[in-house]
């Protein structure tokens, strides 16, 4: 096995359009190191050290070598995937092909599903393939656990992993194109008993997407989000957990002010969406540059509008309040239960309440509830698990692949900061006018027989 202080500083190139596949190295890699990548690659896999320049050329092109153009315009069945998996595990240790071929099918499932994450999770017995779809995460496939390293040598390679590091966590990203648009993925492995486990998160890399009107919000709602943009300073906080579509409503916020004259900046963990006309930057913490840092640089290059991806920190949040009062219209996000709850988070991290109620414009929190599946609906309506309190499986169909439900829409509950909310928030916010429409919303919902009770309970409890 190669040395761990080796593997943290190996850099290689690899290309994939020579025959054979050959690896790029600054200087002549041991024997070891030669051997494993073999392994990975191919027996016929050649060597060759380039020069300092020559070879920092190719670290620099690493980027642009990221996107594959697979052709998934046709959708694959569950039966192909299986083939390919088959062929994949009895081809020849040299031959690459089969491996790249049962990735691709993989890929184009889950993508033409509309899945938004797969989940490569290796056992001692096999290797199971999960997909999420509408935040339910669904077994897919059951594999022989030997395709396991297959698929992770593939996904590491496209994802500018080290290959050869296998004893701690790694992420990356690519670009794949589909029907002519491309769809980010963001990968992460991390060593697990049985090898090594990976998750893929699928993005939708169409900015165009990201409008008010396309995320499913009330009237009312998007009335108030635009109302508090229109002002040329101040703070909106989006508050919710993690995949609650804050990142969607923040987003779509952007595209709205896009066009307006202004200068957009962001930080983000990560950059999940990549948009014209928006200066956007990610956060980094192998070289200390954190949330804090990087609204410290933002500031001194005259933005109008900063995103704050996340505010996490004591710092970060006094910086952000600090640029909502000097000018700077921010957007950011906070993990937190309900427009209540992100108002303690702030005062948590030791923001002042008066400073806090001179700046605030709103405070947003939402959560995705589940649809039932128009083509099975009917039969989940007439079940006990339309009524049930509790979250029960749901019997299916084909189109909805046996979970019950077809899509997610956002439920809301807003407060605008007027003058009678700054002194109640200076004072005590618990006294905050405040009303639950989140819940609300659910409510009517389940009474249109579009989501069970179980999706309502959930809210009730925050």
């Amino acid at each position: 096995m190669i040395d761990k202080e080796r593997a943290d500083l190996l850099g290689v190139h690899i290309d994939f359009d020579l025959d054979p596949v050959t690896v790029f190295s600054a200087e002549d890699l041991d024997p070891a190191t030669k051997s494993e990548l073999r392994y990975i690659l191919g027996d016929k896999t050649s060597f060759e050290v380039a020069d300092q320049v020559e070879h920092q050329n190719f670290i620099n092109a690493k980027e642009q070598t990221k996107s594959i153009n697979l052709q998934i315009d046709q959708f694959v069945t569950d039966e192909e995937f299986q083939r390919s998996a088959k062929i994949a595990l009895n081809a020849s240790p040299d031959a690459d092909t089969p491996a790249i071929r049962l990735f691709n099918n993989l890929i184009s499932v889950a993508i033409a599903r509309g899945a938004s994450d797969i989940h490569i999770d290796p056992t001692s017995q096999s290797l199971l393939i999960k997909m999420r779809f509408d935040g339910i995460l669904m077994n897919y496939a059951e594999l022989d656990k030997r395709i396991s390293k297959m698929l992770a040598a593939r996904i590491k390679l496209l994802s500018g992993m080290d290959i050869t590091e296998r004893r701690k966590p790694q992420d990356g990203r690519f670009t794949v194109i589909h029907k002519g648009k491309s769809v980010d993925i963001r990968s992460a492995s991390m060593p697990v008993q049985a090898g090594e486990r990976i998750a893929l998160r699928i993005f939708n890399q169409d900015p165009n997407v990201f409008t008010l009107e396309n995320t499913g919000l009330s009237d009312g709602h998007i009335k108030a989000l635009r109302e508090v943009i229109l002002k040329q300073n101040g703070l909106i906080m989006v508050c919710g957990p993690t995949g609650s579509g804050k990142t969607t409503t923040i987003y779509s916020l952007l595209n709205e002010l896009k066009g307006r004259g202004l200068n957009i900046m962001t930080i983000e963990d990560p950059v999940e969406i990549d948009f014209d006309d928006i200066v956007q930057t990610q956060v980094d913490e192998t070289v200390a540059f954190d949330f804090a840092n990087g609204l410290k640089s933002l500031m001194r290059n005259d933005p109008d509008v900063i995103l704050v991806g996340e505010i996490r920190d004591e710092e970060t949040a006094q910086i952000a309040v600090r640029a909502a009062m000097t000018g700077h219209l921010v957007i950011t996000t906070v993990h937190a239960n309900n427009p209540i709850g992100s108002l303690k988070r702030l005062l948590n991290l030791n923001v002042d309440a008066t400073l806090l109620s001179d700046c605030l414009l709103g405070v947003f929190s939402q959560r995705l509830v589940r649809l039932y599946c128009e083509k099975c609906g009917a039969q989940s309506i007439m079940s006990s698990a339309h009524t049930s309190k509790a979250q029960a499986t749901l019997k299916g169909c084909e189109h909805c692949f046996n979970t019950g439900f077809q899509s997610r829409k956002p439920v809301m509950s807003h407060i605008l900061i007027d003058t009678s909310n700054k002194r109640l928030l200076e004072r005590d916010i618990s006294d905050l006018d405040f009303q639950d429409s989140m819940t609300v919303e659910a409510q009517a919902l389940h009474q249109q027989n579009r989501i069970p009770l179980s999706e309502v309970i959930k809210l009730e409890s925050l």
